[in-house]
């Protein structure tokens, strides 16, 4: 009886036994399927996010080729270029494959890259693509904008917009003004833009730190909340290109060294005449533009003081390239078409130069010295600038109005320095290229 009765215990054991070891492996085996489920799930999300990468490197490879001429293996064709079959090894059994189509690659170009993984663990490639539309970069992009610093002090000084090809800036009738101002710093120093009671109608940007904003200081849009600073219109990730000036090889004479009355260019010219000059000292005295002029400055520039005067005419435009100092008072200059694209200063010394543009004149001109210290002061309430200024640092002064022309973004493009204008993944069947 005894012997029944453990013979029978001994069998529920065992019966317990197998039933846990099977629920065990079924657990095991159905965890093990679980695990194996979710690491593909895994890989294909990770091989889905790797696909936008190469394709994004794709734009890369674009922008290299444009911008330093690095065509190796790409295929020319009217307009268009293709770079097909690029491979890099991902490691691991995968292959990343980037195809390239460039449509007018000779001007305004359209890219559209594809990237695609190959593996040998089977399964169909994945692949995504996008378009992304690329522009020159302009001199001109933004209306102020520095190398190290940007520093407002002194009085109130206000940053706006305007279009100068919809006519002048005129804010008492409310026309063509716009909150699209552009204060822009590429250093990644703290302090690099100090606004201090400034009032930004527009952005401000940085290669890094937080501007510095005094008590009274603004940035804002029409449209902003009533706070002094809208962060949607501060970005810490601004970079920029400072490429040299190129002053000119040739040219239609030497003037040597202009301190009198002088009349230049020709109404109604196409072609401008190019003079080399040593330096200029105007007090007293007028140099007057009446067609389109190109002056190289080797030294000095000293205007103003005494009724010295530059005075470019409705029917003329300037040009100088600047290799020395420059120092405008009072009303030294005057562009009588209210264009800033008719005046251009390029500061033109290979280290550093000092541009100082004071007094309570309105100066309606584009200056672009990437090694200067550019001073802008106005003159009791009057004095203001129209256009665009790059510089290595900007120190602006006084109660000083700085007007943003946005027609100067199209004026000057830099050869061979494309940016991307325009980016999205092509995401619909019917958009998608099909790269043999």
């Amino acid at each position: 009886m005894n012997k029944q009765y453990h013979q029978s215990e001994n069998g529920s054991i065992l019966m317990v036994t197998l039933v846990i070891v099977t629920v065990m492996a079924l657990s095991v085996a159905g965890f093990l399927k679980l695990a194996s489920s979710e690491t593909r799930i895994s890989h294909a999300a990770f091989q889905f996010n790797q696909t936008l990468n190469l394709a994004e490197a794709g734009v890369e490879l674009s922008l290299d080729a444009l911008n330093n001429g690095n065509w190796g293996g790409w295929v020319q064709s009217g307009n268009n270029a293709t770079l097909s079959d690029h491979r890099i090894d991902l490691g691991n059994g995968d292959e990343g494959v980037i195809n390239i189509i460039m449509f007018n690659y000779l001007s305004n170009p359209r890219v559209v890259s594809e990237g695609r993984i190959e593996t040998q663990r089977g399964g169909s490639p994945a692949s995504r693509q996008v378009d992304v539309r690329l522009s020159r970069r302009s001199l001109f992009a933004n209306g102020l904008t520095a190398r190290e610093t940007i520093r407002f002090a002194g009085g109130n000084a206000m940053v706006d917009s305007y279009d100068s090809r919809l006519g002048p800036y005129t804010p008492f009738l409310n026309l063509n003004r716009n909150d699209r101002g552009f204060v822009a710093s590429a250093s990644v120093e703290v302090d690099s833009v100090t606004l201090s009671n400034a009032s930004i109608w527009g952005y401000v940007a940085t290669g890094g730190a937080w501007p510095n904003v005094g008590p009274n200081g603004t940035i804002r849009g029409f449209d902003s909340p009533p706070d002094n600073i809208d962060p949607e219109r501060v970005a810490r990730d601004f970079a920029a290109e400072f490429p040299p000036v190129v002053p000119p090889s040739s040219y239609d004479g030497y003037l040597g060294y202009i301190n009198h009355d002088q009349s230049l260019g020709v109404a109604g010219a196409n072609t401008p005449q190019v003079y080399l000059v040593d330096r200029i000292r105007l007090q007293n005295r007028k140099l007057e533009i009446w067609g389109p002029v190109v002056l190289h400055v080797t030294g000095d520039t000293r205007v103003g003081g005494a009724s010295g005067e530059i005075v470019v005419h409705g029917t003329g435009s300037l040009i100088m390239y600047v290799d020395g100092d420059m120092d405008v008072g009072g009303n030294g200059v005057a562009n009588l078409s209210n264009v800033p694209a008719n005046l251009m200063i390029f500061g033109s010394a290979p280290s550093s130069q000092e541009i100082k543009l004071h007094g309570n004149g309105a100066v309606h001109a584009a200056v672009y010295a990437p090694n200067a210290e550019l001073d802008l002061k106005g003159g009791g309430n009057s004095g203001y600038m129209a256009g665009a200024a790059v510089a290595n640092n900007i120190f602006i002064n006084g109660t000083y109005e700085f007007h943003c022309d946005e027609a100067l973004a199209d004026l000057i493009q830099v050869q061979r320095d494309y940016r991307m204008d325009g980016w999205r993944e092509l995401l619909a069947a019917h958009e998608r290229i099909s790269f043999k």
